[in-house]
């Protein structure tokens, strides 16, 4: 028996279970969601049942349910080894001797070929069930696209989460190396506004006095920038006030 058909009669002796125990009403997914669940339970090893497909495909014909009721026939005790009673013993030594020696046992009777009305039925069962299996593989399938869905959502959801958490910090990255920078150069300015001039030679004095004047100039441009936009804004104020 191939690995493919022995796991789908495995899985089938778990559905069957399954359907026995629940009522009717209940949507066919929901059986084989439990029946999965069974399947990898019965065995740590044994991964989740993967062959839904074959199985869909061969549950109803003919040889795979032979096959099936062939396995349950031989997972029944067996009956035949029993012991018989003294009492049976007797019973068939007195039918044993109350018999003819050359009697014979009539000829077994044999079935009678279909008629045309059993293979309409049959014909309908086996119609009966590829609907039920195209109608349940059509919830499989959708079951499955809805959690391929749920799961791309997902993944969108994580992806925008992550991108906004990697632009905040690379902002916060850039206001610390600004306020760095803003830092160096203050602590620059303030060696040149204040460095000890007497012990430079001329070119040095020189050189130190230009950057004065120009860190000067800078600081006053800059006094002067923020005083006229505040002023523009108190202007703004007061005509939106009037």
């Amino acid at each position: 028996m191939g690995g493919i058909l022995k796991d789908c009669m495995r899985f089938q002796s778990f559905y069957d279970e399954i359907e026995r125990r629940h009522p009717s009403g209940i949507p066919y997914t929901e059986h084989i969601k439990e029946a999965q669940a069974r399947y990898a339970r019965a065995d740590p090893k044994t991964k989740s049942f993967t062959f839904i497909h074959c199985w869909l495909e061969v549950r109803h014909t003919e040889k795979f349910l032979s096959l099936q009721e062939a396995m349950k026939q031989s997972r029944r005790p067996s009956t035949s080894d029993k012991r018989a009673t003294p009492a049976e013993d007797e019973g068939n030594e007195a039918g044993q001797d109350s018999t003819p020696a050359n009697s014979s046992m009539p000829a077994a009777k044999q079935d009678r070929p279909p008629g045309r009305k059993q293979s309409k039925e049959k014909v309908k069962r086996n119609g009966r069930g590829v609907d039920e299996c195209i109608e349940v593989w059509g919830s499989f399938v959708q079951m499955k696209v809805e959690e391929a869905k749920q799961k791309n959502e997902r993944w969108k959801e994580a992806t925008r989460i992550e991108q906004k958490k990697l632009e905040e910090s690379t902002r916060l990255e850039e206001k610390r190396l600004e306020i760095k920078e803003r830092r160096l150069m203050w602590e620059q300015e303030q060696k040149i506004m204040f460095c000890d001039l007497s012990s430079m030679d001329e070119s040095q004095r020189a050189y130190v006095r230009v950057m004065r004047a120009h860190i000067a100039a800078a600081k006053v441009a800059s006094l002067n920038s923020g005083a006229s936009e505040h002023a523009s804004g108190a202007a703004g104020d007061d005509v939106s006030s009037a």
